[in-house]
């Protein structure tokens, strides 16, 4: 694990709960709920934070009238960033689960590119100062929908210049591993297809399994491995389950021991399901960042925009923590800021993903 941090607030109590303020038209206020308020029974007051990594996943409005030229969702994700700033905790990374900016142009990822810089800025003003890191989503698509082998490849140099990724050059796919301290993060490539390559991420979870060090794995990867518990899914996210590969790659997480989860940040929604019957390694999708909402989900409350917090506690034990706000009124676009402003997220509820075996 990483060096142990004393920090005022514990994330597992996360006195970062934010409230909405009255008031809609003016800037809204995000107020700590009441300190080491632990919000799963199973977790310890006393057990403190060693990692805070946050998740986002499907921001991207496309090439919507009115919206932001980097086709991320500005007003939503800038209002993410000030509820993160908000905790009062370091954040040790912010990865994005895919669909961050779209392209859809053939001009072999320039647009793309453009895109890209665009958030980059905003993140380098923004509020969190953090590491930043992406998996490869929608971003290299062509006209027909497709990844576009260039623009694939300048996801990649610009991604791993800007320290986003570190794919290697000789790569055919856009996997990468990130390690830190006993934590290591694969990030998996879904869309350059067919297929995902279950070979290197069952090498990767053999290696982790050899090395003492190892005690998380987290597979990140913008496609869902199996099927949400809501919503249909299209005819080529159907086609993609159906894939040998898929099946391989989930089998190999659901029996890991050390694997904690598979996140993704597609479909829109949010949503947890085991990777297969009777498994105790979940499917996490962190879809809300603020992109358009899958078909089909509807939870207690509507469909909202947010963010998740996985918590990596000094006693081994993993939480992930979600973060919702309120949609704007109908007939408001979610990108633009007026006349009513984008809500502060609220704390919405903390599952355990992964706990220490205790010792007999």
């Amino acid at each position: 694990m990483g060096t142990f941090r004393t920090v005022l607030l514990a994330m597992a109590a996360l006195g970062a709960g934010l409230a909405l303020a009255q008031d809609q038209n003016k800037p809204k206020v995000a107020r700590p709920i009441k300190v080491n308020k632990v919000h799963n029974d199973s977790i310890a007051a006393s057990d403190m934070p060693n990692t805070l990594v946050v998740l986002f996943g499907n921001a991207t409005v496309g090439a919507a009238e009115g919206a932001d030229p980097s086709t991320v969702n500005m007003v939503q994700m800038k209002q993410s960033l000030l509820d993160v700033s908000r905790f009062g905790l370091p954040i040790d990374m912010m990865v994005s689960l895919g669909g961050l900016v779209t392209n859809k142009v053939d001009d072999a990822g320039q647009t793309m590119v453009k895109r890209l810089e665009r958030w980059r800025s905003a993140l380098q003003d923004g509020p969190v100062k953090s590491k930043f890191y992406s998996t490869f989503g929608c971003e290299g698509l062509g006209s027909d929908g497709k990844v576009d082998p260039a623009a694939r490849m300048l996801w990649q140099d610009w991604t791993s210049k800007n320290g986003w990724a570190s794919v290697s050059p000789q790569s055919k796919s856009m996997d990468f591993t990130l390690r830190q301290g006993g934590d290591l993060y694969l990030f998996l490539d879904t869309e350059s297809g067919p297929g995902i390559n279950s070979t290197w991420l069952k090498e990767q979870l053999s290696k982790a399994a050899k090395e003492r060090q190892t005690l998380h794995v987290f597979v990140f990867g913008y496609r869902p491995v199996t099927a949400p518990t809501v919503g249909e899914a299209s005819k080529e996210q159907a086609e993609f389950l159906k894939d040998p590969t898929v099946a391989e790659a989930r089998k190999a997480m659901s029996i890991d021991p050390k694997v904690v989860g598979y996140f993704c940040g597609s479909p829109g929604m949010t949503d947890l399901t085991p990777l297969e019957k009777g498994s105790q390694v979940n499917q996490v999708i962190v879809g809300n960042a603020g992109g358009a909402f899958a078909p089909g989900w509807n939870p207690p409350g509507g469909p909202q925009f947010g963010f998740a917090v996985l918590q990596i506690l000094s006693s081994g034990t993993v939480s992930l923590l979600t973060f919702n706000r309120l949609p704007p009124p109908e007939g408001q676009a979610p990108y633009v800021a007026s006349p009513t402003a984008p809500s502060a997220a609220r704390f919405a509820k903390q599952v355990v993903l992964w706990s220490v075996k205790p010792k007999n």
